[in-house]
């Protein structure tokens, strides 16, 4: 297995790793003195870093030119975010790649392939629905491979994870691990369709720094019982609840108030589950053996291991609360009060232990925060309200030339007009289907005027959903359903959103997230998921309605106005600070027309 090493800077021409990183402020300097260089190609390049500096807005000996940096602060981010054109922005690390090439930052990247890796090239089609360019993926691991004498039936696992190690060092490449999981999904599809290509398959290297285990790590015990808890969570007052369980002998634990558990989802029953085996690996982290983790039982008997299992997890959160914390802590205290049967002073305990990891949010994260705000500018509110219409149109352009292009563009369109005007969950948008969700009550008219989920386990909470849909809205979609959507997808789908491999699938929720997060960094220049359309239909009602939680509750479909309330009582806050402010600003206005002086 590859072994991760550190991040080195590289700082002179012989390629050689110094403790002192190239900062802007060096390389302005450092580009006056290339002789052989011309005062044209100079001012090109000195031009470039200034942009990278004035776009991260720090002084310039702050600005530091490493991959792992710019990555961060400026690579990963859309031209339309950055303000700048498509153009402008490739030609700035153009020119950041010339700096950083001849100063030994970055690899050299025109290395030819070897004739074996062309001709592997050459058995990958053009394009594929799963791969809109698969030879274009291919191209710089085949460099890579190539510049290393590696032979395409050589390739492991190992291999792959070296190149991603070195795209993300020696590469200024977007998101290296993306790019990585292209690669080792195409490799794999390819093994089994393609004639004559190589038969490994590439699996998915483990993280040395990641502590959760693989369940098939476990006991068998331990993953048996897994599966009873998980029957348990799911029970009803009829069910037996001790009936999987063998009789411990202990009847000190607080039995009576799991007979009135709600039963919960299969997605939560599946989050629960993986909490147990995140609290499992952290526990064989501290070093006890994992042999010794027979079951669920074996995470709090005796109750000191719940303890061992949360200060693992607030160390390693740097002594602070963490999200994953707060889910082990919320399991532990399960496992312990409906699994084990423990005594109630532990049950106590063990919360007691729980407050210091849970991370608890008064309001919207600091993440959601920043989106929102960035969001309701003028500018990318106006953006985002006319993008739909915008992406509708590009597809009808597109239709007769460029159909599969065209179809990307119009699911796009109809994704993101839904969630401005409807906010559902992403598992709900993902999943609506044609024969039962979109709902047309005028047999007459025959156009869809509502979204209804009406079966209770396909929402959170087990509350329904009826909304209904603009004309507006209802055109677009109806439009997708005749002139898109039959472009790519099994003709008997019956979901709204084909899943492009084909069968009577939806598109997954990742793939509908990434699509709709994609599509409004480049167009409205704001990294935005479709969750965060739930958080902007909250705020956008409550500045128009101020107070107004009842309907916000039933808009976004909450189990208790508390939750609402939580979640976005601060967005009244900001109205009233600028309120606040334009007080003060009329005080001042007054002052300044009075005559004489103070």
């Amino acid at each position: 297995m590859h072994t991760r090493r550190p991040v080195l800077d590289f700082n002179s021409t012989s390629g050689v790793p110094t403790s002192h990183p190239l900062d802007a402020a060096s390389a302005l300097a450092m580009i006056e003195s290339w002789t052989d260089v011309s005062p044209a190609r100079q001012r090109t390049l000195k031009s470039a870093v200034s942009t990278v500096v004035r776009l991260i807005g720090l002084p310039a000996g702050s600005v530091i030119l490493s991959p792992a940096y710019l990555r961060e602060r400026i690579l990963c981010r859309s031209p339309k975010a950055l303000g700048v054109c498509k153009d402008r922005k490739s030609n700035i690390f153009s020119d950041l790649s010339f700096i950083m090439r001849r100063e030994g930052i970055l690899d050299e990247a025109k290395t030819p392939i070897s004739g074996p890796w062309v001709a592997l090239k050459n058995r990958l089609p053009r394009k594929d629905p799963l791969a809109f360019q698969p030879r274009v993926i291919l191209n710089g691991f085949a460099r890579y491979c190539s510049l290393r004498g590696i032979m395409p039936d050589a390739v492991t696992s190992e291999t792959l994870e070296a190149f991603e190690f070195q795209l993300t060092t020696r590469a200024l490449t977007r998101d290296p691990r993306r790019l990585v999981g292209r690669i080792r999904g195409l490799w794999n599809r390819s093994a089994g369709t393609i004639a004559g290509w190589p038969a490994q398959r590439l699996e998915r290297g483990r993280d040395p720094d990641q502590y959760i285990l693989p369940p098939d790590r476990f006991p068998d015990s331990f993953k048996a019982d897994l599966e009873v808890f998980g029957r348990r969570l799911a029970g009803t007052v009829l069910d037996d609840p001790f009936a999987d369980l063998p009789d411990t002998g202990d009847d000190t634990g607080d039995q009576a108030p799991l007979l009135h558990m709600k039963p919960l989802r299969q997605t939560t029953i599946d989050l629960r589950k993986s909490h147990c085996r995140w609290a499992a690996s952290a526990l064989v982290a501290t070093g006890v053996p994992i042999e010794d983790v027979v079951d669920l039982r074996s995470l709090v008997v005796p109750v000191e291991r719940a303890r061992t299992i949360l200060r693992f997890l607030w160390d390693r959160a740097g002594r602070k609360p963490s999200a994953a914390g707060g889910h082990v802590a919320e399991v532990l205290r399960i496992v312990a009060r409906y699994h084990a049967r423990l005594p109630a002073k532990d049950i106590a305990q063990i919360k007691e232990w729980a407050k210091p990891v849970k991370l608890v949010y008064r309001g919207m994260t600091p993440k959601n925060e920043a989106s929102i705000r960035a969001m309701t500018t003028p500018q990318h509110d106006k953006d985002m309200l006319q993008l739909p219409a915008a992406f509708m149109r590009a597809a009808r352009e597109l239709l007769p030339t460029h159909p599969l292009e065209a179809k990307t563009l119009a699911m796009r369109a109809v994704a993101i007009e839904i969630l401005s005007r409807v906010p559902l969950r992403l598992g709900n948008l993902s999943g609506l289907r044609l024969d039962r969700h979109l709902q047309r009550p005028d047999p007459r008219r025959g156009a869809i005027e509502y979204i209804v989920i009406d079966i209770l386990d396909e929402t959170k909470n087990s509350r329904a959903i009826c909304m209904p849909v603009s004309k507006a809205t209802a055109a677009m979609i109806q439009e997708w359903i005749t002139k898109f959507r039959p472009i790519v997808g099994s003709p008997d789908c019956v979901f709204l959103f084909p899943n492009h491999a084909g069968g009577n699938r939806p598109i997954t929720p990742q793939g509908l997230r990434d699509a709709i997060k994609t599509a409004i960094a480049e167009h409205v220049g704001v990294d935005f998921t479709p969750h965060q359309f739930r958080h902007l239909a909250a705020r956008t009602f409550l500045e128009a309605f101020p107070g107004h939680y009842e309907e916000v509750r039933q808009l976004l479909g909450h189990a208790s106005i508390e939750t609402t309330i939580r979640h976005y009582s601060g967005i009244e806050s900001e109205a009233s600070a600028r309120r606040f402010d334009e007080v003060v600003l009329n005080r001042r206005r007054s002052l300044k027309n009075t005559k004489g002086r103070h």
